[in-house]
């Protein structure tokens, strides 16, 4: 299978592993795409978000060049001005750094956001590795009751980091929890992390 086709799948998986629908995603392919990319999936749904904090609609943009420049960035950036609140961009290699400040312009602007991936991150779904163990996305109601149960706060708990492959593939935000449940031999341990700073 080409290797577009791997990364753009990963990427869908990584949507619907967020909470979305395939309904919520709006996918967008620019011109630098060979012809059996731009046929793989050129259809264009808005729906609304199915579960959670997530921002209504998310624009996925691949670019297969080199090096993305500001220009990819502002087509982008000017889609987030519509109706849409989140973007992916999914990068072949690197990012100029003009692109990589207006993005980061963005962020403290509060006017939407948009996460990179190159496709080296997302070759692969990290969530179907062998050596990633089972693991569960708590709620707030669940964390709150975790919290409860060990009488304990954020402070408490082992933390991920949020450049930590896992934190960016579900997209979580500083103090989600996660649940971890690794099972060695005839033992089942559950750990629990939170994301941290």
């Amino acid at each position: 299978m080409d290797i577009h086709h791997v990364v753009w799948r990963n990427a869908m998986e990584m949507l619907y592993a967020r909470g979305y629908a395939r309904e919520n995603v709006r996918r967008v392919f620019l011109p630098t795409y060979t012809a059996a990319i731009a046929t793989y999936d050129k259809k264009v749904d808005d729906a609304t978000r199915v579960h959670g904090d997530l921002p209504h609609k998310t624009l996925v943009v691949m670019d297969c060049n080199e090096k993305v420049g500001i220009d990819t960035v502002r087509k982008v950036i000017h889609e987030l001005r519509t109706d849409i609140q989140a973007a992916i961009l999914v990068i072949r290699n690197k990012i100029t750094p003009f692109a990589q400040q207006a993005i980061d312009t963005l962020r403290h602007c509060s006017e939407g956001y948009i996460e990179v991936f190159t496709f080296k991150h997302l070759h692969i779904n990290i969530c179907k590795h062998q050596y990633i163990p089972i693991h569960h996305i708590l709620s707030a109601e669940e964390k709150a009751e975790v919290s409860k149960r060990f009488s304990a706060k954020d402070a408490v708990f082992p933390k991920l980091i949020p450049t930590d492959p896992l934190v960016r593939y579900y997209g979580l935000a500083q103090g989600d929890m996660i649940k971890f449940v690794r099972k060695t031999g005839y033992e089942t341990r559950v750990i629990y992390r939170v994301v941290g700073c």
